[in-house]
């Protein structure tokens, strides 16, 4: 998923409205509730997901900056970040950094946001439950 797609699932979720008045809306409430998990469920691996993906880009642009400058130095230079490539080297790198933390905390932000709609979405489901049992006295 995109990260546009994230948020106008998210925001979906977030504007849900229940309303009952008979154990029908409850099982149709209950319903729909069902498929909200599902969907927060699969929000949440794609999240997961896109952090590895996010981590692991990063430790492989690494790598290339790494190669491409250590290439372009003379031997006596090239464990030292003081050569005539390093100050591009360290830019670089600090750009690819800024670039990861803030994938990373927007990604994160909505993990949590994912997994507290969750929570929600089992509290009333549980509720609900309850709700109905008590209608139906307990069978």
């Amino acid at each position: 998923m995109k990260d546009i797609d994230y948020r106008a699932e998210l925001e979906k979720l977030y504007d849900y409205e229940i309303e009952i008045t008979s154990i029908a809306d409850c099982r149709k409430v209950m319903a729909e509730l069902n498929e909200q998990e599902d969907l927060l469920r699969k929000i949440r691996s794609n999240v997961k997901l896109d952090i590895r993906n996010v981590k692991s880009n990063y430790l492989n642009e690494r790598a290339n900056i790494r190669v491409k400058y250590d290439s372009d130095k003379t031997p006596g230079l090239m464990d030292s970040l003081k050569g005539p490539f390093g100050s591009n080297r360290i830019k670089d790198i600090k750009k690819l950094e800024n670039e990861r933390l803030k994938n990373l905390d927007y990604l994160n932000e909505v993990l949590v946001i994912a997994e507290n709609l969750l929570e929600q979405t089992q509290e009333i489901e549980n509720d609900l439950q309850k709700m109905i049992k008590e209608k139906l006295g307990n069978f």
